[in-house]
């Protein structure tokens, strides 16, 4: 879920109607750290789920 609201965040940045444009450059490079982030989370946590199904997998093998 964190993962789509940072993406859906970045599209409104870059069409934020900003007078000055070094302050909507600002706004997108924040919202593009954030999506970032939430991807690096999201690939955290898969990884750590596959490692656990394949450990629970192992244990049931006999």
């Amino acid at each position: 879920m964190t993962l789509r609201r940072a993406h859906e965040a970045m599209r409104p940045a870059a069409d934020e109607g900003h007078t000055d444009p070094l302050a909507r450059a600002a706004r997108i490079r924040q919202a593009s750290e954030e999506y970032r982030t939430a991807r690096q989370a999201h690939g955290d946590a898969t990884r750590a789920a596959r490692n656990v199904l394949r450990r629970d997998l192992t244990a049931l093998e006999v």
